[in-house]
């Protein structure tokens, strides 16, 4: 795991909390560390790792915390890092030292827990010079347990260090507050997680776009253990941050047009590809809180995305206008919390788009913007269809996509489908290769003059199976893309001939519905 693999081991390699180290390195410079520390910051910020970096530190051979008051100059104060060479910084790293206690409060939360380490932290430490106590999720511990812990923090032992790592500093008692050095982590710049990224990316001996990077930044919303997990989904499991990144807009614009089975879809298509829910939720609420933004006045320059981007905000934006954005934006965060405990990981998103699209949207500016509103998000739509995979376009109704009789390059003929029958097939097959095998027992038979292709099939079975709206999306893509236009597709029973190749061909006497069953049952 990178997070694990890269967790930084020297004040120096903390690229998201450089005040914060420099205060603790001079008080280590100056010989007066803290007794007690509350760490306070959002998950993934550093808090755990900065409280074990000062545990080397305070531990460290080299280092040699407190054996000297000899003062250093402020430019020597970079030198008082944990060598991570001699036992003590070696164990540390390693997880066995055994003067480095790290306590999950969520799980030792009772007061009976507190009083054993208040009776284990009276004894001297065994290797180093202080036992170093991390308590996470502090804010977890029960009233009793604080009171006892209280008792500890007035009358600590000179060899006790404490640290109080917590995502919810309102919770811990003011008398804990009062007795501790507090040090407030705060999310990452986007900056700061790219150069954390690229970092790892250099010693991985991989290259990933800065593009790409800055995506995952966005994603992690300024932790570094998130943007390293995706960033290790990216180089090994090899997903597709790029239709994360289109998929947040194209279905928002979904929303605004009230296409909600379009968009009941595009979560499928998303979940399917292996996305993750977690994720394109994540980057469709910063999607949202962006045009919260543009509603507030707030730059392109500010955002930091490009002018396409930012016009596409802006014409979200004002189609949806405040008081739907406020009223979607709600939704998907009760959404995003209900992921967390729902047995079907996309349920809580498609039922917020029940809930938006159920509700009258269009507050925004009204006339003739927001049909040019409309209009553009329809175009928009066309073209991302292109730029996605097979797994993640948006099915077409069949009965309201119209011939492309337009299309440069192509003159729609019987001759010319056929002629081309082969390659269509063979377009077909990544896409779907059952629908490849059941189109390869059926064959082109006539244009209609309204455009419509005929195709002839010898088995009702097969009628019905290639009839169905996601096998004929399917094929109206393959023709678009190999003969430049987007027909209607009609299916028609013929009578079969002995030369006519079929999936039934091989099933011998009772054939048909011994292949019609195992059709039925595998899809295949």
């Amino acid at each position: 795991m990178y997070y694990l693999k890269y967790r930084p081991k020297s004040f120096a390699e903390l690229f998201g909390a450089k005040e914060i180290s420099k205060a603790l390195q001079n008080s280590l410079e100056k010989g007066q560390a803290g007794h007690a520390y509350i760490f306070t910051g959002p998950k993934g910020s550093g808090k755990t790792t900065t409280a074990r970096i000062l545990a080397k530190a305070l531990n460290c051979e080299s280092l040699a915390y407190g054996t000297s008051n000899v003062q250093r100059s402020t430019s020597d104060v970079a030198q008082m890092e944990p060598c991570n060479k001699c036992d003590n910084c070696l164990a540390i790293n390693e997880g066995r030292f055994l003067d480095l206690l790290e306590i999950d409060a969520a799980s030792n939360r009772g007061i009976d827990d507190i009083r054993s380490l208040r009776d284990k932290i009276k004894l001297s430490p065994s290797l180093g010079r202080f036992k170093v106590y991390i308590i996470d999720e502090v804010h977890m511990l029960t009233t009793e347990a604080f009171n006892a812990l209280l008792k500890t923090l007035e009358e600590p032992p000179r060899h006790a260090v404490f640290v109080l790592a917590t995502t919810e500093f309102a919770k811990i008692p003011e008398t804990i507050k009062s007795r501790c050095q507090v040090l407030h982590f705060r999310r990452a710049k986007k900056e700061e997680v790219v150069a954390k990224l690229e970092f790892i990316c250099k010693r991985e001996g991989v290259e990933v776009g800065r593009e790409k990077l800055l995506k995952i930044a966005e994603l992690a919303e300024g932790g570094f253990r998130n943007a390293e997990t995706l960033l290790e989904q990216v180089i090994v499991g090899e997903l597709s941050l790029e239709n994360i990144t289109l998929s947040a807009s194209h279905f928002v614009d979904l929303i605004i047009l009230k296409e909600r089975k379009e968009a009941f879809e595009y979560l499928e298509s998303i979940v399917e590809a292996g996305e993750g829910v977690v994720f394109f939720t994540k980057s469709l609420l910063n999607h949202l809180r962006n045009l919260l933004l543009v509603l507030g006045g707030v730059t392109e320059e500010v955002l930091d995305c490009g002018n396409d981007s930012f016009e596409d905000l802006k014409r979200q934006a004002e189609s949806l206008g405040p008081t739907n954005l406020k009223l979607i934006l709600k939704r998907f965060l009760e959404a995003e919390e209900g992921i967390k405990f729902s047995p079907i990981p996309e349920l809580p998103l498609e039922m917020a788009v029940f809930d938006v699209t159920e509700t009258a949207l269009g507050g925004g500016k009204t006339g003739t913007k927001k049909v040019e509103a409309s209009v553009k998000i329809l175009e928009k739509a066309s073209s991302l269809e292109e730029r996605l995979p097979p797994s993640k376009v948006v099915s077409q109704n069949p009965e309201t996509s119209k011939p492309d009789a337009k299309a440069p390059g192509s003159i729609f003929s019987l001759s010319l489908v056929s002629e081309k029958w082969d390659e269509i097939l063979k377009a077909i097959r990544p896409f779907n290769h059952s629908l490849e095998a059941l189109l390869r027992s059926a064959r082109p038979k006539e244009i209609l003059p309204d455009g419509k292709l005929v195709i002839e099939v010898f088995y009702k079975f097969h009628k019905d199976k290639l009839s169905d709206s996601s096998n004929i999306d399917v094929l109206q893509k393959v023709l678009r893309n190999v003969l430049g236009i987007t027909p209607k597709i009609a299916y028609v029973l013929g009578e079969k001939k002995s030369d006519q190749p079929s999936l039934q061909d091989s099933g011998g006497p009772n054939g048909d519905s011994l292949v019609e069953a195992a059709l039925e049952v595998f899809g295949a």
